[in-house]
């Protein structure tokens, strides 16, 4: 796959962690009481879903990748991520300031380290109890470079799960611009499946292939596979697993 697809899927897929994450970091201040920061957070989080569909005509950004590359209608400009770097940070500050707020996310639903790894968790459940796991570090399909941060807390508490997704939001937002800014402008990258001879079914083989990313709730791996008329046939995700139990997953 050229390698400017492979930068666009990497901006669609942070795309794609940065407005789950603020509707999470909204959902766990309304969780204990604080409805004002969720109505915020909802209200950036529209915004977020609004770019998405700018950028693929999709406001969960579907559409963005085919097999073989990605299609882009527009690029976010750096003004106005800056703008919702700005809006995310206030938020996340101000329910960490806020001693009820902070008081109720520590210490509740606590996962060890060694617990997190018995139960098989990935995402930001793995990485809020000191596990290091992430697909863009351990099976990269670009290269990140040094601006690829994985934030890791070790106290496996709500507290930490809330911090690992607002650091995440700001490296995802990092990577963004970054993307953004060094793509050469909106458009179509890499081609689709008849272009690489998908179609042929060499020596007999159904043509397949197995992709690896880091999702905004963990690792997700799929396979797929290519009919004779090089459309896909069949579509399977084995695995995504970021959590287990209520409060795990999906806080």
């Amino acid at each position: 796959m050229p390698e400017q697809a492979r930068q666009a899927r990497a901006l669609l897929l942070e795309l794609e962690r940065l407005h789950n994450h603020v509707a999470d970091l909204g959902a766990l201040c309304n969780d204990v009481g604080h409805s004002i920061l969720n109505a915020h957070a909802q209200r950036i989080r529209e915004h977020l879903l609004r770019l998405n569909q700018e950028i693929t005509g999709h406001r969960l950004l579907r559409g963005g990748v085919f097999p073989g590359g990605a299609a882009l209608r527009a690029l976010p400009d750096a003004a106005r991520i800056q703008a919702l770097r700005t809006d995310i940070r206030e938020i996340a500050g101000l329910a960490l300031g806020h001693s009820t707020v902070r008081d109720r996310f520590t210490g509740t639903a606590r996962l060890t380290t060694d617990a997190a790894r018995d139960l098989g968790c990935l995402g930001y459940v793995a990485r809020a109890s000191g596990i290091a796991a992430d697909a863009r570090v351990a099976h990269p399909f670009y290269d990140y470079g040094t601006r690829l941060t994985v934030p890791v807390h070790t106290t496996g508490d709500v507290l930490a799960r809330f911090l690992v997704r607002a650091e995440e939001i700001d490296v995802s937002l990092d990577l963004i611009d970054h993307l953004a800014a060094t793509l050469p402008g909106p458009g179509t990258f890499g081609a689709g499946p008849g272009s690489f001879g998908f179609h042929s079914g060499v020596s007999g083989r159904i043509p397949s292939g197995v992709g690896i990313v880091d999702g905004w709730r963990g690792t997700i791996v799929t396979r797929v596979e290519i009919g004779p008329d090089g459309a896909l046939s069949r579509v399977n995700r084995p695995t995504r697993r970021s959590s287990t139990g209520p409060h795990c997953r999906s806080r």
